[in-house]
């Protein structure tokens, strides 16, 4: 299976408080702070690292994550316009295309939403 990325998007009803881990390339070491911001405050071009969590003022807070990812290109986040989100998967080492070059039968990883009241217990 060839895959050069997905098109999965994630369009929040309010443009609120957002707290992104903005990371400089795919292949960074994770090490970096979150920091506050708004959805439409996030440049376009910054790369979104998992999870992200998002306030969404009189319904709760989300954070997107993903799990079960095995020999699968790793999920990041960019800001596209306004409220939404677009999907941008890691792209391969060997500088093709594409993001995913594996036999099937194959199983994708989970996309994650986890909704809550409040972000911590």
């Amino acid at each position: 299976m060839l895959i050069e990325n997905e098109l999965t998007q994630f369009v929040f009803a309010q443009d609120a408080d957002a707290y992104p881990l903005l990371l400089g390339s795919f292949q960074t070491g994770y090490e970096d702070q979150y920091t506050k911001t708004t959805l439409s405050g996030i440049h376009a071009d910054s790369i979104i690292g998992l999870p992200l969590l998002v306030d969404q003022p009189g319904v709760g807070w989300v954070a997107i994550t993903e799990a079960d990812l095995d020999e699968y290109s790793g999920l990041y986040l960019r800001h596209e316009d306004g409220r939404t989100l677009r999907a941008q998967l890691s792209p391969r080492l060997d500088g093709s295309n594409l993001a995913v070059h594996l036999r099937t039968p194959l199983a994708s990883p989970w996309r994650v939403l986890l909704i809550a009241d409040q972000p911590h217990s």
